[in-house]
């Protein structure tokens, strides 16, 4: 099957994941380019567990992912590319991966600060 191509558009996004975070709406105004409506995005997961990603038009749309919700981005993933609308808001939070906890926040130096999944925008051809 021939692969994707992309062409980024703008800076890359950064989604904080913390162990609460698919509560909180992300905003995505002024981080995703506003030329188009139809993207892709490319994402690029370092963290050592899995995440859960879903994006909504309106803010009135908004649910929290769960485990059954939302597109599954496995731990340490950098090569996925899905289609999307230009989300609104972002619902993103941290799930393990099967057999493994996740991390807990000061057990060997493990800190949430500075977690975060990385979403570069563009366009697929």
């Amino acid at each position: 099957m021939p692969r994707m191509t992309f062409s980024v558009l703008g800076q890359p996004m950064l989604v904080p994941i913390f162990p609460d975070s698919h509560l909180q709406k992300f905003a995505t105004a002024g981080k995703i380019p506003m030329d188009a409506n139809d993207l892709t995005f490319k994402f690029i997961n370092r963290l050592p567990f899995d995440v859960r990603l879903d994006g909504f038009a309106r803010e009135s749309d908004f649910v929290p992912i769960d485990n059954t919700r939302g597109h599954l981005i496995l731990a340490r993933s950098e090569s996925g590319v899905m289609t999307s609308k230009r989300p609104m808001f972002i619902s993103a939070g941290p799930f393990a991966s099967p057999g493994l906890p996740l991390p807990v926040e000061g057990v060997d130096g493990w800190t949430w600060a500075g977690c975060f999944l990385e979403l570069r925008y563009g366009r697929g051809d």
